[in-house]
């Protein structure tokens, strides 16, 4: 499950009270996450340019993939918009960066954007993306 509150932040009792499907604000880029998978409840923020990963505030990692086992759909639905809109986001950076000729700004981007698109298709596990809490 996933919910929206009026202030662009996702809120689980929102949730549960009006029983809305999810929805990621642009703005903010902020998303609740229900998955017994993951433990419950989990906030995260969507890649952008700065910090091109899914994350939790304390920068907890977290791929595409393990976000996405164990969600309804509408929550799995949220989710694959936030990343659609991630790798727009992140390619328009790209784009903008080459036309600056700032050529490892282009690289680090369009490697970005590059690796959440194979996310979706799992060639990314999730090892190779999350930094084990302690």
């Amino acid at each position: 499950m996933a919910a929206m509150s009026g202030n662009g932040i996702a809120s689980p009792a929102l949730e549960r009270r009006a029983g809305r499907r999810g929805q990621l604000s642009e703005r903010a880029g902020v998303l609740d996450l229900q998955s017994d998978l993951l433990g419950g409840w989990v906030r995260v923020t969507a890649p952008d340019p700065a910090t091109p990963f899914w994350r939790e505030q304390d920068v907890t990692r977290h791929s595409y993939g393990s976000l996405r086992c164990g969600l309804e759909r509408g929550s799995a639905i949220a989710l694959r918009e936030a990343q659609l809109e991630a790798i727009g986001r992140i390619a328009r950076a790209a784009l903008a960066a080459s036309d600056r000729d700032d050529q490892g700004e282009t690289a680090r981007l369009a490697m970005a954007a590059g690796r959440l698109c194979q996310e979706i298709a799992g060639h990314w596990p999730p090892s190779a993306v999350e930094v084990p809490r302690r």
